[in-house]
């Protein structure tokens, strides 16, 4: 799925979106299911996937582990190590710009033939199910997910990417948050309504990620547009299905 909508948000505001955005992943991410106790959620930790070389790690812009141990997530952490918790991430979320186009995409860069991708880390060890890609620049969102041995698109709503284990689905909402007024990634029900955030309070668990105190607004609906993200997909030689 590729999608997007025509506005960009100035270079100045997206260190405060990355501050923000984490919030509205974390506390609009309601599963059914799952208790939130078992939900592990992480921002710009750092992910160590290999334990022969143990000091090698990838840094997820956002990500979830399902069914988490609750002994090894009753601290909070900066590191995620996946062969001493014995849980892979279940989503991960990148951020995607012309510096971490290639490692987020997984194009192999001239001098680091050697060293994995994020693609590669995410796809082919940790073998991580669903993967989402979101330019913040442009607004555009698209998702992958593991099948057989290779990322296949994930097929697309007109509201957005559905992850049919969590029963929530993954879109855009316009709004504002602290004075930024831009579209966010935020979590949608079965009937296409948008989850209300939890409060701090309600979501206060042991985990690595930091929160906002920004409360939800009046969403306003824009049209989505095609441009960047999928072009620098097929570039890449990634196929994209758009709506």
């Amino acid at each position: 799925m590729s999608s997007s909508t025509p506005n960009s948000t100035p270079s100045a505001d997206l260190d405060q979106f990355r501050n923000w955005q984490s919030h509205w992943l974390r506390s609009t991410c309601q599963p059914q299911g799952y208790p939130v106790e078992q939900i592990l959620y992480g921002t710009d930790v750092k992910l160590y996937f290999d334990p022969q070389d143990p000091w090698v790690y990838k840094q997820p812009d956002w990500f979830m582990v399902l069914e988490a141990s609750p002994a090894l997530g009753a601290t909070p952490r900066k590191s995620y190590v996946v062969w001493q918790e014995t849980q892979s991430p279940f989503l991960v979320v990148e951020f995607l710009s012309p510096e971490t186009q290639a490692e987020v995409l997984g194009k192999t860069m001239p001098g680091l033939e050697n060293t994995p991708t994020k693609w590669d880390v995410y796809e082919g060890i940790l073998r991580v199910p669903y993967y989402i890609v979101f330019d913040p620049t442009a607004n555009q969102l698209h998702g992958f997910q593991l099948g057989g041995a290779d990322y296949e698109n994930l097929a697309s709503t007109p509201q957005g990417l559905w992850i049919p284990e969590l029963e929530l689905g993954l879109g855009l909402w316009h709004g504002s948050d602290n004075g930024l007024q831009r579209a966010w990634l935020r979590w949608y029900d079965a009937q296409g309504q948008w989850i209300q955030p939890r409060t701090l309070q309600e979501s206060s668990q042991p985990n690595p990620e930091l929160n906002s105190e920004s409360l939800p607004q009046t969403p306003t609906e824009q049209p989505w547009s095609d441009i960047d993200l999928a072009e620098s997909l097929k570039k890449l030689g990634l196929k994209t299905t758009q709506t």
